[in-house]
């Protein structure tokens, strides 16, 4: 009991001592609570670039205070008092606070001294006291509008007029007399300026121009709109540098400044080409959305808009423009040979400005802004100490309004710096960067390669169709030039080739793409796309063929023959085969050679089926198939290597489908093989059924005897698992997985060549590369390269998983052809399938690719020779064999075609420019002037990549002809034949609903245009009649007619014409037939 008592007063002693403790420490605090009157406070000081119209600077007071308290301020440097008694109220706890202090002469070290009521000092803070940017801040405003998938592309042109009556009559009603609060509006590109003038017609349009462009009110950038340029063919990249000439030309518009906006990339290739056209500057406010966000990249969920604001990184596009970034916003982009363009990079246009407090479509309070700013400001001073930033402002279709211009009205009525003003003319604002800071502005190179660049392939079936038509319709122009030549009655079709281009260059706007987006906007997108591409071929087609039948029309021969034409700049040999036989025959460069029909030979064919994968030899390979198809091994004679990496998961040209995002892979399962074997060649044909996919397979492999090279051709027929209710998680690749030690990879974009991973930014993704043509791998004693005629991401390496990745992308020669994915679902005409070409060619060779003539090879395979007949004849071109056009160098000709102020022709050369100043044209020498690209006289040097010259500006004329169409006085024009640059031949696709087809056709113009009359009908040729009458659709403000047809049957196909009729009862012509399936 004793024991229990003392362990119980020790329990108690401690306890009293303990509690004394406290009372003691209580008291020592109160006491110094007391002597000092308040806790301790900490405070930093954040001057800021803030001038308030009073000229004083604005300072950022952050505090941390347990009491509420007044105190004075007084600045100290060293012992000299700059400034005494300014009165600073702080809350309880963590905040901030304002106060305005006199703007200093010169940035100064400084002390800060917080004082009590009584004088006592509280605390004291040393701070770096920065003397104010005066900086403007000019704010672009305008209507993003793509030319489709938020509206139809019809529907986007007319709301081009429309946005810029708005935006010209809030010019109207606002004041110039200050001109930082005037309004300004800036158009995004020429697709959206032509709109205006092909709705309101050309005195307007220039009365327009007179009062609101030339003014400084609205200004209009220079490039067709936010395109994807990688996707250019060679020649369509250098026509689609004409925009800022044509807009110089017709309207009278100096514009040195383009956009690309939304999407979010911007190949290296581009960088020659549009600033030898005279394009200086770009602003790229780019998108990081895409279907599934990063899996790889942290996103910041605070930052507005943060699935598409670039500020907040991590979204499905890696895309590194950010305030926090390493990376630079406003930098000189340059390539190789140091041609170089100056970007201005703005976080995302809908939401990057949010970070100052801005926003497109409602007015900020003055203290939302000034929040905004405090933060932004410091760590613009920090990262770009300049006097002018931009800010890009506005949403997807937004009618002009103005909210925006209230917000920058209140702030500058307030705040004399930053000044807020809005865009319009954005030349002068880089003009000011350059001549003041272009000295010190960052130097950018290499690839900014898009993540939505993984878009076109959503439609890869129409991608491969858009190369064909890029390849084949300068070799269009080449041979109606030629004809032109030789006979001054040609007429060379000079609008079908302008509009060819144009259908090009705006089918490759980003609405060639994907979305969210639903329902009928989206199908009449990819009408609207396949019109533009079906268009540019057609009139490849139709003048290739013409031109060349006339200029064989021209040849003498003694006895029925073939004339074979070579479009390209490099003598070739070629086996022509035909239903009369074949034969090997030498072509020369850009000319033609004719064979006797007598002269060619029944080749014997071999036919095999093989029921185990065959083995393949020539004198140059080896070649051993697999069980499914693809190729095990490539056995290369001349190096004496091995070419397949024999221990890779997947066989040479085989197909790698992957339904689940990349979790797993399949490919096809076992073939059937049939060979046929010539003296010439060999063909390998292999089918397989691909299951997975839905699909059969064909491949089609051919091993020519008399050039070493592989050609393939790949089919897929009728995959249904890319249509499906669950997008985003199909991709389909092709591997090609090739062994090359230490080897370097290359790809060719349009217009250059690439070093793979290693020329990419360090802005975007490096996992693939938009590759034109052909890319290698090589270790400079051999290598091997893949021409690719039909598509064009390449991975190397291996498949990369997330395609936000980037710094991993693998040292392999391994490459894997990226095909297409299911991210779009609604561009099928006939049904719910669909089918695809990949044509590849492989060639190995020692060296490097430059010495083995890889371009050049290249070239021929996707260029192939034109073939006529022709009988017995006398023509003004009497040799067998000739050029028609002999430049002294053997550099690329990827054009030849009149000059825009036909004066001449312009002849336009790709590669090196080893070019001499004269050509023999028809044994007729001339001189050749440099030019620019958009065929502007040029005093300088271009030492790689598109040169242009202008040839015979005296002596060469070119007769145009312009297209026509039938008039009548009593009736309409036939459907179709009123051009407006969009849909103008009758065309149906099924919709998203069971027995669902959209039908659209060109609008007709005339002023006593009643209706059109609709006709269906399920066989073609169909009677017109009452029972095959569906509807009279009346016109509306478009320049479409178009018509929904419902409750039709499931998967049928329906046939359809329509005519126009004048309010007088009488009708136009019918339109050709067309038809569509519905959903399958």
């Amino acid at each position: 009991m004793k024991i229990v008592n003392v362990v119980y007063k020790i329990i108690l002693l401690l306890y009293l001592f303990g509690l004394l403790y406290n009372i003691m420490v209580v008291i020592i605090i109160l006491t110094i609570k007391t002597k000092r009157g308040i806790n301790m406070v900490k405070i930093s000081i954040t001057p800021l670039s803030m001038i308030s119209k009073e000229g004083l600077q604005n300072v950022i007071l952050e505090y941390e205070s347990e009491n509420a308290i007044h105190l004075k301020l007084s600045v100290l440097e060293g012992d000299n008092i700059i400034i005494s008694g300014i009165d600073v109220a702080l809350n309880s706890g963590m905040g901030y606070t304002y106060i305005l202090l006199p703007v200093q002469k010169n940035e100064l070290n400084a002390t800060a001294i917080f004082s009590d009521k009584n004088g006592k000092m509280i605390t004291q803070k040393d701070f770096h006291w920065t003397k104010p940017l005066k900086r403007t801040i000019s704010i672009m405003i305008s209507s993003h509008t793509d030319i489709g998938l938020h509206n139809p592309p019809y529907i986007q042109r007319q709301n081009c007029s429309v946005f810029l009556d708005d935006a010209k009559d809030i010019c109207d009603k606002t004041s110039l007399g200050d001109d930082n609060n005037a309004y300004r509006y800036t158009v995004e590109g020429t697709w959206f300026w032509n709109n205006y003038g092909a709705i309101k017609g050309k005195k307007s349009t220039k009365d327009f121009v007179k009062e609101y462009i030339k003014t400084d009110r609205i200004g209009v950038c220079a490039a067709m709109a936010g395109n994807h340029i990688q996707t250019y063919g060679l020649e369509e990249m250098c026509r689609s540098t004409y925009e800022r000439q044509k807009l110089k030309t017709e309207w009278g518009i100096q514009s040195k400044t383009m956009t690309m906006i939304d999407n979010n990339g911007l190949p290296m290739s581009m960088i020659q080409p549009y600033s030898e056209a005279g394009y200086e500057n770009i602003i790229f406010s780019p998108n990081q959305w895409n279907p599934l966000p990063s899996t790889i990249w942290k996103c910041d969920t605070s930052k507005g808009g943060f699935i598409w604001n670039t500020d907040a990184s991590g979204g499905g596009s890696r895309i590194d423009i950010r305030y926090s970034s390493n990376n630079p916003m406003l930098f000189f982009w340059e390539d190789d040979n140091k041609n170089k363009l100056l970007v201005w990079s703005a976080c995302q246009y809908q939401n990057g400005s949010s970070a100052f407090g801005l926003y497109s479509s409602r007015t900020s309070s003055v203290n939302e802004m000034e929040n905004s700013m405090s933060s932004m400001l410091p760590l613009l001073d920090k990262k770009y100490p300049y006097d002018s930033w931009l800010l890009v402002c506005y949403s997807d279709d937004q009618k002009p309004n103005i909210s925006l211009l209230e917000s920058i009205k209140n702030w500058n009525e307030k705040w004399d710096y930053p000044k807020l003003r809005t865009l319009g003319n954005a030349d002068p604002l880089f003009e000011h960067m350059r001549k003041k800071y272009g000295s010190i502005i960052p130097t950018v190179k290499g690839d900014i390669t898009g993540a939505w660049y993984q878009h076109p392939i959503s439609a890869a079936e129409l991608l491969a169709d858009k190369f064909n038509a890029d390849r084949l319709l300068p070799t269009a122009e080449k041979f109606s030039t030629i004809a032109s030549i030789i006979d001054g009655n040609y007429k060379y079709p000079a609008t079908d080739f302008d509009r060819a281009w144009h259908a090009l260059i705006a089918n490759d706007e980003h609405s060639y793409g994907t979305s969210g987006y639903q329902g009928r906007r989206v199908y009449e997108t990819w009408m609207q796309h396949r019109d533009w591409i079906e268009k540019a071929t057609e009139t490849a087609n139709t003048q290739l063929h013409r031109a060349t039948k006339y200029i064989a029309s021209k040849i003498s021969s003694d006895e029925e023959s073939y004339v074979v034409f070579n479009p390209v700049n490099a003598k070739r040999k070629e086996l022509l085969e035909t239903d009369d036989g074949c034969i090997m025959l030498s072509i020369p460069a850009i000319g033609y050679s004719i064979v006797k029909k007598s002269l060619l030979k029944k080749s014997k064919s071999l036919y095999e089926k093989k029921d185990s994968p065959p083995i393949v030899e020539n004198d140059f390979y080896k070649i051993v198939f697999g069980r499914n198809g693809g190729i095990k091994s490539i056995y290369d004679k001349e190096i004496n290597r091995e070419l397949v990496d024999t221990n890779n998961q997947y066989l040479v040209n085989e197909f790698v489908y992957t339904f689940d995002n990349h979790k797993t892979f399949v490919t096809p399962k076992d073939a059937k093989f049939q060979i046929a074997s010539s003296n010439e060649k060999t063909v390998v044909n292999i089918t397989s059924d691909f299951a997975p996919l839905g699909a059969e397979v064909v491949q089609i492999i051919t091993i020519p005897n008399y050039e070493k090279r592989i050609d393939i051709e790949n089919k897929i027929h009728h995959a249904k698992d890319l249509i499906n209710n669950n997008r985003y998680y199909r991709y389909l690749y092709c591997a090609f997985p090739f062994n090359i030690e230490n080897a370097k990879r290359f790809c060719h974009l349009n217009g250059c060549v690439a070093e793979y991973a290693k020329s990419a930014s360090a802005y975007t993704t490096d996992v693939y590369m938009a590759t034109n043509e052909w890319c290698c791998s090589e270790n400079g004693d051999y290598g091997t390269a893949l021409v690719m005629h039909d598509s064009y991401l390449m991975e190397f390496d291996h498949i990369h998983p997330d395609k936000t990745d980037f710094g991993n992308a693998g040292d392999g020669s391994q490459m894997f052809a990226y095909l297409a994915n299911d991210w779009l679902q609604m561009h099928c005409v006939g049904g719910s399938h669909l089918d695809y070409r990949f044509r590849y060619s492989i060639m190995s060779y020692k060296g490097n690719y430059s010495n083995a003539q890889i371009m050049t090879k290249a070239e021929k395979i996707l260029n192939p020779v034109i073939t006529k007949q022709i009988g017995v004849q006398t023509g003004i071109l009497t040799k067998v064999s000739d050029s028609f056009i002999k430049p002294n160098t053997n550099t690329r000709i990827i054009t030849l075609k009149p000059a825009e102020d036909k004066k001449g022709i312009i002849c336009r050369f790709y590669g090196n420019d080893e070019c001499s100043e004269r050509i023999t044209i028809f044994d007729k020498e001339y001189s050749m002037e440099k030019n620019t690209v958009d065929e502007r006289p040029c005093n300088g040097h271009t030492s790689a990549g598109f040169i242009t010259y202008r040839v015979g500006a005296k002596d060469i004329f070119i007769n145009t002809q312009e297209p026509t169409h039938k008039k009548s006085n009593n009736k309409p024009a036939q459907i179709g034949s009123i051009y407006t640059g969009l849909i103008t031949k009758p065309c149906a696709a099924r919709g998203e609903n069971e027995g669902q087809l959209y039908l659209l056709w060109g609008a007709n113009n005339e002023a006593d245009l009643s209706h059109y009359k609709l006709y269906r009908g399920e066989e073609p040729s169909f009677k017109i009649d009452q029972t095959s009458f569906v509807a009279d659709v009346y016109p509306e403000e478009y320049c479409v007619g178009r018509y929904v047809d419902t409750a039709l049957k499931h998967h049928t196909k329906y046939y359809y014409r329509v005519c126009a009729v004048n309010k007088n009862g009488v009708c136009s012509e019918l339109s050709e037939e067309f038809s569509a399936y519905t959903k399958e």
